[in-house]
């Protein structure tokens, strides 16, 4: 009979989940956290753990190791020790235990069944953590214990980092109540503004890890930020990507979709539009460079109406776009030629199979974009234009023209674009 590799089942546990619950804690984990709670779980195989402060240096375990893994000091020679336990038998002290042992599904049932009583009188259960529940292997044996638990009308709940294939979750969620994210927990201590958290939400998201998240962002400090799963996925799906690596997709940087671990997306610098507009004010003329920079089709003082202004901003940025994609080629084309990225390329998947670079081509979605940036403030910009010059008729363009140049310093009456404007 197959077993799963176990290495401490504590009860009573009240903050593991609903009610008074049984924590089953597995050994086996897929990261390496500087903080991790139980460093003895990462390892899927038993361990020796030795504790200096019980030890009396009898010597008791060096005398019986068939490794000599234990000399005179009686330290663990982790190189020779097999952690075959035979230390653990010997020492008077109790200062040397064998963390890890191979349990079958159906005996950790019978231990978990000894405190149904605390199950029903508070609404608790199991809770499967570790280590890493979900990469604890065999993994159908993980299963059939959520089965055999939900079979007795035992709640369970999944302790997890996530870090796992998501067939997995699709093969456990029949028999398991709930999945507990540490992430969330994980975001709430430690505040970090960067790298930045999120979490996607759906119609299927459950209630509880809504509110969990909730509760941390109205903290006030920023995150989790909240990203609809729907739109994500169907975003994904209409620039190419399968279902499957969609699902395992999200956002990232400056919230654009991709899907992690399998596209390729080389940034080429950004578009700015805010800059764009000001070209468009001033016949394409670059006051900063001192050059003509953009298309002479007239300076703003010349248009008549918003819908003018509004036209021409569009021209200069089709100019502009052409400007930047041939830019933006050459700089992807320096990147496959002279920047390879082998680390990268490693952790990028089908980059090995096709034997390419990431910036080559060698993952499964390459993908070309523009990003275009200061979309709030040139949305500010042409608003306030449209409802001081063109609507109210408070400022008259050539005089916004003027004051632009001067960075509105001799002209601290007249509100700048964008600037406490109310419409």
């Amino acid at each position: 009979m197959a077993s799963l590799p176990v290495f401490n089942i504590q009860k009573y546990c009240i903050h593991d989940g609903d009610g008074i619950r049984t924590t089953v804690f597995f050994k086996g984990c897929p990261l390496r956290c500087a903080w991790c709670h139980n460093p003895e779980s990462q390892k899927a195989e038993p361990q020796l753990l030795w504790d200096a402060e019980k030890c009396t240096q009898c010597g008791a375990c060096a005398a019986v190791c068939p490794q000599r893994a234990a000399g005179e000091s009686v330290r663990v020679n982790r190189e020779r020790c097999r952690s075959c336990g035979v230390c653990v038998q010997a020492c008077p002290a109790g200062a040397r235990q064998l963390s890890g042992k191979g349990m079958s599904p159906e005996e950790i049932v019978e231990t978990a069944k000894k405190d149904l009583m605390f199950y029903e009188q508070s609404g608790g259960g199991v809770t499967l953590s570790g280590g890493e529940v979900m990469a604890a292997e065999p993994f159908n044996e993980v299963v059939r214990l959520c089965r055999l638990l939900h079979e007795e009308g035992i709640s369970v709940f999944v302790d997890t980092c996530g870090m796992t294939p998501y067939e997995r979750f699709d093969a456990i969620r029949a028999y398991t109540d709930c999945f507990l994210y540490l992430i969330l927990d994980c975001m709430d201590d430690m505040k970090l503004l960067q790298p930045s958290s999120n979490v996607q939400i759906s119609r299927k998201t459950p209630q509880k890890f809504l509110l969990r998240a909730c509760e941390i962002s109205r903290k006030g400090w920023g995150q989790p930020a909240f990203y609809n799963t729907e739109a994500i996925l169907q975003e994904l799906l209409a620039a190419g990507k399968s279902i499957e690596d969609a699902r395992r997709g999200g956002t990232s940087g400056c919230v654009e979709t991709g899907a992690f671990g399998n596209e390729a997306y080389i940034l080429t610098g950004y578009f700015n539009l805010p800059k764009i507009l000001e070209l468009t004010l001033y016949n394409g003329y670059d006051y900063v460079a001192d050059r003509q920079l953009g298309l002479p089709l007239g300076s703003a003082e010349d248009f008549h109406s918003y819908e003018e202004l509004l036209d021409a901003y569009h021209k200069q940025i089709d100019y502009f776009l052409d400007i930047k994609m041939k830019g933006s080629n050459i700089i992807e084309s320096i990147y496959a030629n002279y920047m390879p990225v082998p680390f990268l390329s490693i952790i990028t998947n089908d980059c090995i199979s096709k034997g390419k670079d990431y910036n080559a081509g060698g993952a499964r979605y390459n993908t070309s974009y523009l990003q275009g940036v200061g979309i709030g403030t040139v949305t500010d910009c042409l608003a306030a234009i449209r409802y001081q010059v063109y609507q109210e008729k408070n400022i008259p363009m050539k005089e916004l023209l003027r004051a632009m140049r001067e960075d509105f310093a001799n002209d601290p009456q007249i509100p700048q674009p964008g600037a406490e404007f109310q419409p």
